[in-house]
């Protein structure tokens, strides 16, 4: 959190005010609203009153609230409240619009911050240009991640999802992010700023951060304010401090806390860490595709029960294809299901799993009997014409265009209800995946117009929970804000896919979902159970190398969340499910990317872990350029200055000896990892790591050192082998009678191990001793 003191201030001459920590802030905002008819902005208004007092606000506590009145022209009255917590950490802002008139009034969008002004209004240091933006996408798919603000000048995207009206407002060059963002500045003490707001109750809100303006933007889609009605935005957040992580983790927090999130808290008992987390296998990307069948759900299902007990894994879910086409979600392909969907959930609930189903609930293709039939049901564009999202291929399963269900109509929503309350209570599902489910917001005619697309999202999604009870609901294709405190998991990236690049960052790519879920590791067990999409470690039908699918598998697992595994067991050799033993079991927390506003290239994902008297911290150098590159941990910035690590990397099970120094690993590949633990160093016996998880070892491995001696015990509720490492101080070799050790050029000592054998092991380092 930040440590900065945060000041308020309004220039009452000017119509403007100013956010600021020390040197550095915003100055020169004002406030700005968009009619059906004329555009207002608070520079140019009359004040009316302004006051200043004590006051409450939830979750905030006590502080300061200034309240400035403007006269908006004939028949509006424009309100800005400012709240300053009394430990003065943020300043929060909130705006309302009176309509004073005898008419109702449409408003597009109100903007309780606005700084305009070539160069100017906004100061974090350095060269602007240089800034790093952090954007957030505005569904699962959108691209996420930090951008130079450089890059966006050169950038000729517009955010599609404003809508036309605001996209000649917004202008390019900028970087739009849904719900927050981060801005750094450039020189080396520049601060970070946090723009966010803090609920998605009632309108999308999006910030714009370009070389000329800094925008905030409540999404009112239009809405009609009745004589003497009130139209108020959801509270902004403004933040400053030294890192962006923290900004953002306590960000998720409030807004979490405020829609009443559902997450998953591994804190909350002391059952085992891999009870709060969900792990199945997918079909999707297994290489089967759309092309599925019970036969071949089958015959996988039953190859997987022979190595069950090696991943025990929860869920089992069966991906797109088994409906004879989108919209009738009722009606199976019984050529392909020719017993129904019920009986593949009783045969996946036989094998000791949860059965998971893919639906997207709001999609409705031409094909469908429910075009044909219902039409009413459907939104249309401004022409009155079915509205059309996608144009898929005649020839697919998809056949042609793809409509929207309208749930603002009341048998359109029943609809909906019936096809999830089939899928859970008749078919037997316990998890569903919904898709596709963005489309309902997209900009559109309803049957109900009064509502917001934000409120026309929550209430499409409150169907499917309503029907779900307790059962568990992942959602994807989906507006993020709104979901919160409905959904258990959400997709957090694009799809992954058997190729690593794509030109278009929210297209599927296993590059894009990678960068995805670093930038949104925040979101998990504060908003949601994040969901990095599925895991594949298969060799064939593949074009991904060794190193970008251990950069997969490695991210996967330090994103805490969901972990969906997606190929067929024969595709996959011995030493590739070496792979997958790494990161099965989840451990359920996020590493935190500790540059994450530092470069667009690369990234520092650490874990920090402690086990009774055990510390060590976990670190995975992700390269996401397109070279080789020389990458470095920064002791500093993990917080682990003023002493002396050892330094024993995973994959390549290597031993970089002791340091106190910066941690240098040269020739990290082009898409790959290195995955580095840091253990303290002292004189004695030391224990190094394990290649049985990713975690080095949190989930197999109790650890006790006693000066020259170490014991070792292993968890055995999971089958693996793999190698311990320990070290011993120069002059001392280390013994054990529970097996055969190796001494190593690296410095280090090492034994085979295997949790179906021996579980125990005492290791002892004696002086001058030969043999092990």
């Amino acid at each position: 959190m930040s440590a900065f003191e945060h000041k308020f201030s309004f220039d009452r001459e000017r119509g403007t005010y100013s956010v600021t920590a020390g040197a550095w802030g915003l100055s020169g905002a004002s406030v700005q609203v968009l009619l059906e008819d004329r555009d207002l902005d608070s520079a140019q208004m009359l004040v009316e009153s302004v006051s200043d007092e004590a006051g409450q606000w939830p979750q905030m506590g006590a502080g300061r609230v200034e309240r400035i009145v403007f006269d908006g022209g004939p028949g509006i009255g424009l309100e800005l409240e400012a709240f300053t917590p009394d430990d003065r950490h943020c300043v929060l802002l909130r705006m309302r619009l009176t309509n004073r008139s005898q008419q109702p009034m449409r408003v597009l969008t109100l903007q309780p911050l606005v700084v305009e002004g070539e160069g100017g209004g906004l100061e974090l240091g350095g060269p602007r240009n240089d800034w790093t933006v952090l954007r957030e996408g505005w569904h699962s798919w959108s691209a996420s991640g930090p951008v130079r603000l450089a890059e966006a000048l050169e950038s000729d995207e517009h955010p599609w999802e404003l809508g036309p009206e605001l996209q000649g407002l917004i202008g390019l060059g900028s970087v739009t992010s849904d719900r927050v963002t981060l801005v750094q500045g450039s020189a080396d003490d520049s601060p970070c700023l946090l723009a966010g707001w803090l609920d998605n109750q009632k309108y999308f809100g999006s910030v714009v951060v370009g070389h000329a303006q800094l925008r905030a933007l409540a999404l009112t889609d239009w809405a009609e304010v009745a004589p003497g009605e009130v139209l108020e935005t959801s509270p902004l957040v403004l933040l400053l401090g030294s890192h962006g992580p923290p900004l953002l983790e306590w960000y998720g927090e409030q807004f979490g806390r405020r829609m009443q999130a559902l997450p998953y808290r591994p804190e909350v008992d002391g059952s085992p860490a891999e009870a709060k987390t969900v792990s199945g296998w997918l079909s999707w990307y297994s290489g089967l595709g759309s092309d599925i069948s019970a036969e071949r759900l089958s015959r996988n299902l039953q190859q997987y029960q022979s190595q069950a007990e090696r991943w025990r894994l929860r869920s089992w879910v069966i991906d797109d294809g088994w409906q004879s086409v989108a919209g009738d979600w009722l009606t199976v392909n019984h050529q392909r299901f020719p017993q129904g969907m019920k009986q593949m959930a009783d045969e996946i609930r036989r094998c000791g799993l949860e059965p998971g189903l893919w639906v997207a609930p709001f999609m409705v293709s031409q094909a469908s009997m429910l075009a044909r039939e219902h039409p009413d049901w459907l939104m249309r564009d401004e022409g009155g014409e079915l509205l059309s999202v996608f144009n898929m291929p005649e020839e697919s399963h998809w056949r042609g265009r793809q409509y929207v269900l309208d749930v603002t109509h009341p048998q359109a929503a029943e609809y909906v209800a019936e096809v999830v309350r089939t899928m859970v209570r008749q078919w037997g599902f316990s998890l569903i995946k919904a898709d596709f489910l963005f489309v309902i917001a997209v900009h559109g005619l309803r049957h109900d117009m009064s509502l917001s697309r934000c409120e026309v999202m929550r209430r499409g999604l409150e169907i499917l929970r309503r029907e779900m009870g307790e059962r568990f609901l992942l959602g994807c294709g989906c507006p993020l804000g709104p979901a919160v405190g409905v959904v258990d998991a959400m997709r957090i990236g694009p799809d992954v896919a058997e190729h690593w690049h794509d030109d278009h960052a929210s297209s599927p790519a296993t590059g894009n979902a990678v960068r995805n879920t670093i930038a949104r590791y925040w979101q998990h067990n504060r908003l949601y159970m994040n969901d990095a999409d599925a895991l594949m470690v298969r060799q064939v039908e593949t074009q991904l190398n060794l190193e970008e699918v251990r950069t997969l598998a490695t991210v996967v697992a330090m994103s805490g969340g969901l972990m969906m595994w997606s190929d067929v067991l024969d595709s996959v050799s011995e030493d590739r499910r070496l792979i997958l033993d790494k990161v099965l079991p989840v451990w359920p927390h996020a590493a935190r990317p500790v540059d994450l506003m530092h470069s667009t290239h690369s990234t520092t994902l650490h874990w920090r872990f402690v086990q009774g008297d055990s510390q060590w911290d976990v670190v995975a150098l992700v390269n996401l350029s397109d070279y080789r590159s020389d990458m470095e941990i920064s002791l500093a910035d993990l917080g682990l200055s003023g002493r002396a690590y050892h330094v024993f990397e995973l994959w390549r099970e290597r031993y970089h000896g002791r340091t106190s120094r910066n941690v240098v690993i040269r020739g990290v590949p082009a898409h790959g990892v290195r995955v580095v633990a840091l253990r303290p160093a002292e004189e004695r016996l030391c224990f190094l790591g394990s290649t049985l998880h990713v975690t080095m070892d949190a989930f197999f491995c109790q650890v006790q050192e006693r000066g020259l001696a170490c014991d070792v015990s292993l968890s055995n509720r999971y089958p693996r082998r793999g190698r311990l490492f320990l070290w011993a101080p120069e002059g001392y070799v280390v013994h054990t009678s529970s097996g055969q050790l190796t001494p190593r050029r690296d410095g280090s000592w090492s034994i085979e191990v295997d949790t179906e054998t021996v579980t125990d092991y005492n290791f002892e380092a004696i002086r001058g001793a030969a043999g092990s």
